[in-house]
């Protein structure tokens, strides 16, 4: 018997169990209740990557939509479609065509997106259970690539809960990862990838603020799967200034073994905003280790987030990155919001520099819909890596679960 198949069933076997002790909790529905949700997005971006001897240009069009039923009072159904279009353009979407040209990693895709069971199995308690979205609280360890025209999802069973006034409880087994690629990409195991992980996080209200320790243990049986422990602290502190204002601190360390390193790679995070007469100041800091051979590495994260948009940094260098950034963001024209933000790359190694990039972003909202603009310019060391991205999106929602 193949000892790491064998192991997972064990291992899933209490989830299992719990799952189906639950269930006849529930009793019928009486006021059974259906909730439709639906986004559209409608995206041009444009890449010009020095690499690569020829621009990409991609029209690309997303669409997802599901429904929530009520199956009881405390259970319920969740169902989402995902589908993604190219419309025109000439780029490199990652599965083997345009290579002469920059990767925008959105192909054609449909695919299930979620399907999951949802309930509230004991006062203070919740469960789900299925294809779902599986964050963390910043979405740099697990997230869904919300900035992606797919989305990420997971197998998963994830159960939260409270212990006490002040702590929250949080456990999750992974048994496979659908990707971003989507279902039509030709290797398998980028579409999707068996795991045996188990993630753990607990948070405490402490000191006027959030503290919050995780554990994650990931295994898998694709050799590409990244088998690595994650261990963590991270504090989140607010305090308003006035009605308007506020300033907030996050701080955040945690390490990383990869499979056969006996050694452990560190990572740290410090952000400090503060927000006065609708301006806010964001500046912070973030450490990703490395050894020369390999670095700190967040397979599962939503990167675009960090690192600045241009992406360069999807992957860690071997010899980890530092990255310092400075933000204003604000409002312009009533509702319309504005993002400007400059980062500047080193290794953590031996202080090399990586570049530097800007980062800008206006949304102007309409009706039911918003209009995105997006640049993203990164001047890299030496030149000759330079990479300039923009963007342009029409975005449309019905909000849901």
């Amino acid at each position: 018997m193949n000892p790491v198949r064998s192991r997972r069933c064990t291992l899933r076997a209490p989830f299992v169990a719990l799952g189906l002790l639950v269930f006849p909790l529930f009793g019928d529905a009486e006021t059974p209740r259906v909730q439709f949700f639906a986004d559209t997005n409608l995206r041009l971006e444009l890449v010009k990557d020095r690499r690569q001897p020829k621009a990409a240009e991609a029209l690309t069009f997303s669409a997802r939509g599901g429904a929530e039923f009520d199956l009881a009072p405390r259970l319920r159904l969740l169902a989402e479609l995902e589908g993604a279009a190219t419309l025109a353009g000439a780029f490199d979407d990652g599965r083997g065509q345009g290579r002469d040209r920059p990767r925008i990693p959105d192909p054609p895709n449909a695919e299930l997106n979620r399907l999951l069971l949802s309930g509230d199995a004991w006062p203070g308690w919740s469960f789900v259970l299925g294809r779902q979205y599986l964050t963390d609280s910043r979405q740099r360890y697990f997230g869904r690539s919300g900035w992606r025209q797919s989305r990420q999802s997971f197998d998963a069973l994830a159960i939260r809960g409270e212990i006490g006034p002040d702590f929250r409880l949080e456990l999750a087994y992974l048994d496979r990862v659908w990707r971003s690629t989507g279902r039509f990409h030709p290797d398998p195991a980028e579409r999707s990838q068996r795991l045996d992980a188990w993630l753990a996080n607990g948070t405490l209200d402490l000191l006027g603020g959030r503290l919050e320790a995780f554990l994650h243990a990931i295994e898998g049986e694709e050799p590409r799967v990244l088998r690595h422990r994650n261990q963590g602290l991270r504090w989140r502190w607010e305090y308003p200034l006035s009605n308007t204002g506020q300033v907030d601190l996050l701080l955040e360390a945690a390490r990383q073994r990869q499979e056969e390193r006996p050694t452990w790679l560190a990572y740290r995070a410090a952000e400090l905003g503060l927000t006065a007469r609708g301006i806010e100041l964001r500046l912070g800091l973030e450490y990703e280790g490395g050894d020369g051979q390999r670095a700190f590495q967040t397979p599962f994260g939503s990167g675009h987030s960090f690192n600045g948009w241009a992406d360069r940094f999807g992957t860690t260098p071997p010899d980890g990155l530092l990255d310092r950034y400075l933000g204003l963001s604000g409002r312009a024209l009533g509702e319309a919001q504005w993002i400007l933000r400059r980062h500047w790359f080193r290794t953590t190694r031996d202080g090399r520099s990586l570049g530097r990039e800007w980062n800008a972003e206006l949304v102007v909202p309409f009706a039911e819909a918003r209009l995105r603009f997006k640049l993203a310019d990164h001047r890299a060391e030496p030149p000759s890596e330079d990479l300039a991205k923009f963007w342009m999106s029409l975005e449309w929602a019905l909000p849901g679960p």
